[in-house]
């Protein structure tokens, strides 16, 4: 589900932004604070933003959160969001060269917004009432896209040049919400909690053992697409709509046999200007991420 419909489906939040905000650093196992309209929290040794549900984090945004972290102590901070524009691992660099303040950006999960709802109505019901202890969902890493363009007349060719990956991330991004087990336990729901667990503990190491094969960024791309005038196309709120003009799949021919992604896609503009390409690239766990680059057609 991508960032726009999840807010029309959680539409009671942004009326209670502070509240929500609040809710969603306790889940995400940080503490609250109010510091500054920017640094919302704090987790360990690094500040807390909380983007919108509503709207992607832009890299001018995070830019502004980083010179905030710049007037403190703390060096670091955590910006979670519904979504982000593409933040590469180069742009971290240039942030972290010019404020001393390190970027850690990480999406907000589903589970992690059914869990702040869930807070919020008990809340809302009882003020008082007691909110117990959760495993802490996965807030995971968007993935960072670079992108190269060259344009002949008015022809233009996209490359996919990299796409960088976090693989602690993408390792989060499998756990489920595990229950620990605890001496109030029934007997059939510490069984059914260490099941889930063992399930858990199986499916990493297989994720491991293949991670411990994936020797360049390529293996993780399942496919990528491309929206030739991103821009053009809006939604009533006047957010851009991505609509794939062409797009490569991993293509599976048999066992242990794949098909390679075609990494450079083309494409003739009929009518010269600058236009905004769009790049969506999904891995191979199902997490995707949009990059977007300018291209001027003579």
């Amino acid at each position: 589900m991508g960032v726009y419909q999840r807010a029309e489906q959680w539409q009671d939040f942004q009326t209670q932004r502070s509240r929500y905000r609040d809710e969603m650093i306790r889940v995400f196992g940080g503490e609250v604070v109010n510091h500054s309209p920017l640094l919302h929290g704090r987790k360990a040794h690094s500040w807390v933003h909380i983007g919108p549900l509503d709207g992607p984090v832009s890299v001018a945004q995070v830019w502004s959160i980083a010179r905030e972290a710049q007037r403190t102590d703390m060096k670091a901070v955590t910006v979670l969001s519904a979504d982000f524009d593409t933040l590469s691992g180069s742009e971290k660099g240039e942030i972290k060269e010019a404020t001393g303040v390190a970027i850690i950006v990480r999406i907000i999960p589903k589970n992690a917004i059914d869990e702040v709802r869930r807070r919020l109505e008990m809340l809302r019901a009882n003020p008082d009432a007691p909110i117990e202890s959760m495993a802490i969902p996965a807030f995971y890493a968007p993935l960072s896209i670079v992108l190269g363009s060259r344009v002949t007349g008015r022809m233009a060719k996209v490359t996919l040049e990299r796409c960088e990956v976090d693989i602690e991330s993408f390792i989060a991004s499998q756990r489920p919400v595990l229950k620990s087990v605890t001496p109030a336990m029934s007997a059939a729901a510490k069984k059914k909690a260490q099941s889930e667990t063992d399930k858990w503990e199986t499916r990493k190491a297989e994720l491991e053992k293949w991670l411990a094969k994936a020797n360049s960024w390529q293996k993780f791309v399942d496919f990528w697409a491309v929206d030739w005038d991103y821009r053009s196309r809006v939604d009533a709120d006047d957010r851009p709509i991505f609509e794939t003009d062409w797009q490569s799949f991993r293509v599976r021919k048999g066992k242990g046999e794949v098909e390679p992604l075609v990494l450079t896609a083309e494409y003739k503009y009929e009518q010269p200007g600058h236009y905004q390409v769009a790049a969506r690239v999904t891995d191979v766990f199902g997490n995707d991420g949009i990059a977007t680059v300018t291209v001027e057609v003579k």
